[in-house]
């Protein structure tokens, strides 16, 4: 079943993720619908392929989190600096897995940028380290200064768009969006964030688009489920709201109440009960 089954109409056709991204979009998905055990198989199988894809690594970082095996991720990646001391990305790495103790992980990401300042991840990492010392606006200087040596890097951009994305600065989130899918508009992650950013600011019909277009690309993202059936209610396709919502209740249960209370007495029926899907879900044909 279709995160936008319903909703009225398909989408245009988009690009499809690149076949040795999709394992990793699969893989995230699983870790989100709570399955770690089975996120983690999938991108260790991506890493013994491509050991050096910073995203699949990621992933794998946050599945070893979620099976309560921080003892041994932090040797994992504490062993990998110390075999490849000249590596930006294994510096990037370590810092990530330390946080959020902040001060154990700046000389990690200090010393990934120093190792390559063209390397994106460095300054991400950074200025994750202001918004934990509760400092957004430096945190988005701090990627701002970087684009301007890095004016078309996809991944500063996609997270620059959340930072503003999470303060608010809806424009300039937009904007940043943009800039990232002008390089990878495939990314269901970004894709999203546009999605959300434009419903905020108004603009439903673009919005719906980017939406379904993420959810088609990553049918875990519940939280855009939510963000559509929002946009559609807006919109008065009460219907194609329902069916979102009611997909988004099924699967976790996390829909927003004060919507399924509007839409079951717009509507006269009741919400089903939530039936948690799990990772079988994702291999549902759609």
């Amino acid at each position: 079943m279709s995160p936008c089954a319903g909703c009225g109409g398909e989408p245009e056709a988009w690009p499809e993720p690149p076949p040795d991204v999709q394992p990793v979009i699969h893989a995230q998905g699983l870790l989100r619908l709570g399955a770690p055990e089975e996120a983690l198989v999938l991108v260790e199988q991506r890493i013994a392929q491509a050991p050096g894809d910073v995203w699949a690594h990621r992933v794998a970082q946050d599945a070893m989190l979620a099976l309560g095996r921080r003892d041994e991720v932090v040797q994992r990646y504490r062993t990998q600096r110390e075999q490849q001391p000249d590596d930006a990305a294994t510096a990037y790495l370590m810092g990530r897995i330390l946080l959020p103790d902040a001060d154990a992980a700046r000389p990690h990401f200090e010393a990934s940028h120093q190792l390559d300042p063209t390397f994106p991840w460095a300054i991400v990492g950074l200025s994750r380290l202001e918004v934990i010392r509760g400092d957004m606006f430096q945190a988005i200087q701090l990627q701002n200064e970087e684009l301007e040596a890095l004016p078309r890097d996809p991944d500063l951009w996609m997270n620059l768009g959340f930072l503003c994305l999470d303060l608010q600065l809806l424009r300039d989130s937009q904007k940043a969006f943009r800039n990232s899918l002008d390089a990878r508009p495939w990314d269901p992650r970004t894709l999203g964030g546009l999605g959300q950013a434009l419903g905020q600011l108004g603009q439903d019909q673009e919005s719906e688009l980017y939406l379904r277009r993420a959810l088609a690309a990553d049918p875990s993202r519940t939280d855009l489920m939510g963000s559509l059936g929002h946009v559609l209610y807006e919109r008065g396709d009460l219907e194609g709201a329902w069916e979102v919502i009611a997909l988004q209740q099924e699967v976790d249960g996390t829909a927003s109440t004060a919507l399924v209370w509007r839409l079951e007495l717009a509507l006269e029926r009741t919400m089903p009960s939530v039936a948690i899907l799990g990772p079988d879900y994702l291999r549902m044909p759609r």
